[in-house]
């Protein structure tokens, strides 16, 4: 029969930007024996008959260091091998009290990515060699991310400040790109909102109508948190308005991407005369408001266009003759 001891050691990080409301943690020791699956991992009792966990060093306020099975001068002293020979493979499951963060098994990497831990050769895993799932230990050697949780909504409210053209949005679609930032940092540290498959996340509105131009919404859900636990907040651009399919965006290409006010052109009539009804090309300017205690974001299009209407004015006698206007008369039309 194989003999020999062990010891287990693993990495705990906790990734909420130094908060002081971390939950406690209690690290329970288990383990379970080389080709049998996760799930038969048992509980390691001490001879006292009351489950052993782990200890954390007192880190660095981040990352701190788990372990188990070592004496005062270093030696191991978990066993190895069971009463067979199979070789044992020690992990541990930890139990907090408390919720408000995710178990990341892996390193959090400063761009978001997570590089997962190595598991033992020995250990159960899945046909590419990966972590089975639902398997929640943390295996020795590896690293176990507390990343803070929860989500927040990001709102957009689009306006239209059209006058008379009010009637006149049939096929106007406008398009939105959502951006994001650590919370309250400056202006010039907005970026792109991506999502799980790396690609901007984008969504548009349309179907206005004279009732609904003074505000539309559009809401979506979004994490509260970035990678590394820090508070992260979001705002809305307005990266596309087409028309029937023609794109008529903003007046110049090279600002298109990057300014928070721009212009752009519609095809409208004014709708006041049914008989001679003229198309123009109707310029809009937009500005965006974004507050940060509400998390709103005001996106408003205004129309920019002065029109000029002539008015033949005549007056007429009892008889329906044509005279000159009365000296003192004053017109007021609305």
């Amino acid at each position: 029969t194989l003999s020999g001891t062990t010891s287990y050691t693993a990495t705990k990080v906790w990734l909420d930007n130094g908060s002081t409301g971390r939950p406690d943690a209690t690290y329970y020791l288990y383990r379970y024996r080389e080709e049998q699956p996760y799930t038969t991992a048992a509980q390691v009792w001490d001879t006292n008959g009351s489950p052993v966990t782990v200890t954390s060093d007192n880190g660095d306020g981040t990352t701190y260091t788990l372990s188990y099975g070592t004496d005062g001068e270093g030696n191991a002293t978990l066993p190895k091998y069971d009463s067979e020979g199979y070789a044992y493979i020690y992990v541990v499951r930890e139990v907090m009290e408390g919720g408000g963060y995710e178990q990341v098994f892996g390193t959090v990497n400063d761009d978001g990515t997570i590089t997962p831990s190595q598991l033992p050769d020995i250990a159960d895993t899945d046909d590419n060699g990966d972590r089975q799932a639902g398997d929640t230990f943390l295996y020795n050697e590896g690293t176990l991310s507390n990343r803070k949780s929860g989500s927040t909504t990001a709102q957009v409210v689009k306006v239209w400040n059209a006058a008379a053209f009010q009637s006149e949005f049939d096929g106007v679609t406008a398009e939105f790109t959502l951006y994001v930032r650590e919370k309250g940092s400056s202006d010039d540290e907005w970026v792109k909102a991506t999502g799980s498959n790396g690609d901007p996340i984008v969504r548009t509105m349309t179907g206005f109508t004279a009732e609904t131009l003074s505000g539309t919404s559009l809401e979506l859900s979004v994490p509260l948190y970035g990678a590394d636990g820090q508070v992260l907040e979001y705002t809305w651009r307005e990266t596309g308005v087409s028309q029937s399919s023609t794109a008529r965006l903003r007046t110049s290409a090279d600002e298109a991407e990057e300014s928070w006010e721009y212009s752009f052109t519609l095809e409208q009539s004014d709708g006041l005369n049914i008989e001679d009804v003229t198309v123009r090309d109707i310029r809009y300017t937009s500005e965006t408001d974004y507050d940060p205690t509400t998390g709103i974001t005001t996106i408003t299009n205004t129309a920019q266009n002065e029109i000029t209407y002539t008015v033949d004015k005549q007056w007429v006698d009892a008889e329906g003759n044509e005279i000159e206007a009365p000296a003192d008369a004053v017109v007021t039309f609305h």
